[in-house]
């Protein structure tokens, strides 16, 4: 049972690890437009590959006995279960059952597409406690468009069968909802539709943003040539000469995409629907840190384990540069506090440009995630993130909308940036 400190459990400080476990490589039944396994698995030297059971026991082993703490969050990545059978599930609840020490309990979310699921995975789902994490972009017409099976079918009709079975067998299960260029135009059909035809426990919304020729490296490090600059042609993914896909979501509709869904969730749904990019704003503007790892202080919060045990420093830099080690040699806590890590944690704020460091809203964005830092203002300043301009405008909205609820929860508002020059 836990001590008396908070800090502390069995009498030891407590250690918590948060890693996102690929179980598949590019193997997928799907042919979705802006998954980064479509770009590897053209250029995928291995062919699609699936994690072994002598690299699942060793990611399970060394994934327990890295972390002191009462509960063991176990989070899955498996784009659709099914391709690797029920039986492989089976063997991560007895490898877990296995490693868990008596005081310590295991919890699995796991991520997927949805498409083959049926009631058999459902009841297996339900039995062991699995809290679900499915992919939908909206309403049917919005999602069909770029996410196809491998016969060019929309696949939201399997994914709202998914659903259903899942609420039927009583599967607690989130939303993740990817943000494009279409579905800017239409925040409340997408909110309402999220909200009230699927009824997940938690919305997530993910903006898209992705360059079109996968680099090796993240912008923090490329060459003065490779960026982009603030409102050129180069930015807007509807320009043939941008260097982004044009499915990407432009800056500022982005901003008004997430203001027009706050406002709805703050007039009816405020304490009813969770919603991780507001609910992390009231934290910060009390003074805390985001939740969400793009809006941190510091990067690497949820490092990535691949199908193969390889361990990288985020789920967002799966290239050589980034790499810890593997779990079959290498053990996970040496490789999570290594000096490597240390300082790819660090960069996120070391590495900020001026334009961010005098910015009103530097404590509320922290200069976003460092795989969007394709922009300069200037030749001589470091990059600052693509999504500028739209959180910018969000921010500003929300400011009285959050302070006051800070205030009535007692506490004292704490967000703008001391340094900021206004």
């Amino acid at each position: 049972m836990k001590t008396k400190e908070s800090n502390s459990f069995m009498g030891k400080p407590i250690i918590r690890i948060n890693v996102v476990i690929k179980l598949m490589g590019c193997t997928c039944n799907l042919e979705c437009d802006y998954c980064s396994y479509v770009a590897k698995k053209n250029s995928s030297k291995d062919g699609c590959q699936k994690m072994s059971y002598e690299t699942l026991e060793a990611t399970i082993k060394e994934f327990i006995n890295a972390q002191n703490s009462e509960k063991i969050t176990f989070s899955w990545q498996c784009k659709e279960p099914d391709i690797l059978g029920i039986d492989f599930f089976k063997k991560i609840i007895e490898l877990q059952k296995k490693y868990t020490p008596g005081y310590s309990v295991c919890e699995n979310l796991l991520q997927m597409n949805g498409t083959l699921i049926d009631e058999k995975w459902c009841k297996f789902l339900k039995e062991n406690n699995f809290r679900v994490e499915i992919g939908i972009d909206g309403p049917s017409l919005l999602h069909n468009k770029y996410h196809k099976d491998n016969e060019g079918k929309g696949t939201f009709d399997e994914i709202i069968k998914a659903i259903e079975l899942l609420k039927k067998y009583k599967v607690q299960f989130n939303s993740r909802t990817c943000i494009n260029c279409d579905t800017t135009k239409y925040p409340l059909e997408v909110y309402r539709f999220l909200r009230d035809r699927i009824s997940a426990d938690s919305i997530e919304l993910i903006p898209i943003v992705e360059v079109k020729k996968l680099k090796n490296i993240f912008p923090l490090f490329w060459k003065e040539k490779d960026f982009i600059y603030y409102d050129s042609e180069e930015s807007d993914p509807n320009n043939k000469n941008s260097i982004l896909n044009h499915w990407s979501v432009k800056s500022e509709e982005y901003g008004d995409f997430l203001i027009a869904i706050f406002d709805e969730w703050y007039k009816e749904d405020l304490g009813k629907i969770f919603v991780p990019i507001f609910e992390s704003a009231i934290r910060q503007w009390m003074g805390g840190d985001s939740s969400l790892c793009s809006l941190s202080l510091t990067c690497g919060k949820t490092i990535s384990i691949e199908y193969n045990g390889d361990v990288h420093c985020c789920d967002q830099c799966i290239n050589p540069e980034y790499k810890l080690g593997n779990i079959k040699v290498d053990s996970l806590i040496n490789m999570v506090l290594s000096e490597k890590q240390h300082r790819f944690k660090n960069s996120k704020c070391a590495m900020l440009s001026k334009y961010c460091n005098e910015c009103k809203w530097l404590r509320a964005c922290n200069g976003g995630c460092l795989k969007n830092r394709i922009l300069k203002i200037k030749d001589s300043d470091l990059g600052i993130n693509y999504l500028c301009k739209g959180l910018k405008k969000y921010f500003e909205h929300i400011d009285p909308y959050i302070s006051d609820i800070v205030e009535k929860m007692g506490r004292e508002v704490d967000i703008i940036n001391p340094n900021w020059k206004g």
